[in-house]
């Protein structure tokens, strides 16, 4: 079994990237505020309900490109940008550390919306972090439905490519930098 698993994640990156999947590729070639600005501009076209909570809220931490590659236990992480009143103010780091019935590999943008300023000065002083989720996602290309405000914030997940099969434990770490 232990010889099982690693050798299931070999086959299944191996056909990916055979199939012109490959999660390290960049697909355009932007900047990161230009690559964070173009997700939050079709973020805003989605739907009504989202261009109106993104008009009320105060910032956001925009991951354009999130790498995740998981067999037993799965990790991610991807590099954003960081807006406060629609203005560049830093970058974002995020890092996912997850344990559990996991396999496979994704790449999906990450959007967190922040209600209010005390939420959002969390996030800037390295006080926020997500953790416990158990979910099943076969993500390709769409945003997710149910979007609204929960403690502050708004996680939205836009798939990009890949396959993951999930029942796992997570958490998501974020660091901040501001432009100097």
């Amino acid at each position: 079994m232990i010889r099982t698993i690693p050798f299931l994640l070999l086959v299944l990156v191996v056909t990916n990237i055979h199939s012109g999947w490959n999660p390290f590729k960049k697909k355009y070639k932007r900047s990161g505020e230009e690559n964070a600005l173009l997700l939050i501009n079709e973020l805003r076209d989605s739907s009504e309900s989202i261009r109106e909570l993104i008009d009320n809220s105060v910032g956001w931490a925009v991951f354009p490109r999130v790498a995740k590659v998981a067999a037993g236990v799965g990790g991610a992480r991807g590099n954003g940008k960081v807006f406060y009143n629609s203005q560049l103010i830093g970058t974002g780091k995020l890092r996912q550390l997850s344990v559990g019935f996991q396999l496979g590999g994704q790449v999906y943008g990450q959007v967190i919306l922040f209600q209010d300023v005390v939420t959002f000065e969390r996030f800037l002083l390295g006080e926020y972090r997500f953790g416990g989720a158990v979910s099943v996602a076969v993500m390709d290309e769409g945003w997710g439905e149910d979007v609204g405000f929960k403690d502050g914030t708004a996680v939205l997940i836009k798939g990009q490519k890949g396959l993951m099969y999930e029942a796992a434990l997570k958490g998501q770490e974020y660091r901040y930098k501001p432009l100097k």
